[in-house]
């Protein structure tokens, strides 16, 4: 589908501007053909599209979306896919599953399942495929999931960390919730003080506002 994750969202921005009608056409769209086919959860996904080419900031992108309980969707270019890999198996965890979906619709279509590290193992520069990919690529993430428990479990059990309350106002906030949402949603959830959590959700947003200037 045109102008998703493409230099046509600029066409279409300036049409707008100008007043012009635009039209959109129904068409294949390979993040969403991708997520289809996975396998992995598709009732919630967080589309991001290409991540920054330089690896620090690649990954502080990540670590925006780290915590997001929902399937991530990338689009890789293929000469950069083990660099990207690499990152993810720092951010996110090596044992995240994770699919490759490859030249979609094409004779060569390619479906690639497993975690990061298999992923890596299988096109990385000493992977089982030397290191050589070619065409077009989406790479499908498995959402975040607390290791630990449900939250609720953790917080009655009086094992709640500062860090782990932090996390869970983070998840909340890149979910899409507000500070004055999380606030009361937490506090009831937790059992601990709503200006509590909203000063220290506050502090976040502008945390998460600042990685994304």
């Amino acid at each position: 589908m045109p102008a998703i994750s493409d230099p046509g969202t600029l066409l279409v921005g300036a049409a707008v501007a100008a007043g012009v009608k635009v039209v959109p056409i129904p068409g294949p769209c390979a993040a969403i053909t991708a997520l289809a086919a996975s396998g992995l959860p598709t009732d919630s996904f967080h589309f991001i599209g290409f991540l920054p080419p330089k690896s620090s900031k690649r990954c502080a992108s990540l670590e925006q979306v780290q915590h997001i309980p929902a399937t991530l969707l990338f689009y890789v270019p293929p000469h950069g896919l083990a660099a990207i890999l690499a990152d993810m198996i720092q951010v996110l965890g090596g044992t995240r599953r994770a699919v490759l979906a490859r030249e979609l619709t094409k004779v060569h279509e390619e479906f690639c399942r497993g975690t990061l590290t298999h992923l890596l193992d299988e096109y990385g520069p000493e992977g089982r495929r030397g290191g050589v990919v070619k065409g077009e690529l989406v790479l499908l993430v498995d959402g975040f999931t607390d290791p630990a428990g449900s939250s609720a479990s953790v917080a009655a059990a009086g094992q709640l960390s500062d860090e782990s309350l932090r996390q869970m106002i983070k998840q909340e906030l890149l979910a899409g919730s507000t500070v004055s949402a999380t606030a009361k949603q937490l506090s009831k959830q937790l059992r601990v003080s709503r200006s509590t959590i909203y000063k220290v959700a506050l502090m976040i947003e502008q945390q998460l506002k600042q990685h994304q200037l």
